[in-house]
């Protein structure tokens, strides 16, 4: 998927993957767990999601996924088959929603 401007679409496969291979050098290898799967450039930053993805799942793959507080003060709600998420409570729609419009569209349910 690529943006162009507010609007994502999908392009092929070639198109997407051969600059970058050529550029990074990707080599894809499932066991492979201590070495990049691409050419490291100088000033890139890696981050280890390991803990955060395998304890706290968050986008919806086949399953529904709720985060809230105890006090239902905020939520985040990941949707499986309408592929959305969905977040309420002012810190947090005001926070990550803010974060996330600048990536992803408004979905047409969303309210206010």
């Amino acid at each position: 998927m690529v943006g162009d401007g507010d609007v994502w679409h999908e392009i092929d496969y070639e198109t997407a993957w051969a600059p970058f291979n050529r550029r990074f050098r990707f080599t894809a290898n499932f066991y492979e767990r201590d070495e990049p799967a691409v050419q490291l450039e100088q000033g890139c930053l890696v981050v280890d999601l390991a803990n955060s993805i395998a304890a706290v799942p968050v986008f919806p793959n086949g399953d529904y996924y709720a985060h809230m507080t105890q006090d239902l003060r905020w939520d985040t709600f990941g949707h499986p088959w309408q592929q959305t998420l969905t977040i309420w409570g002012e810190e947090l729609v005001e926070s990550l929603g803010s974060e996330l419009l600048t990536l992803l569209p408004r979905h047409p349910q969303s309210r206010g």
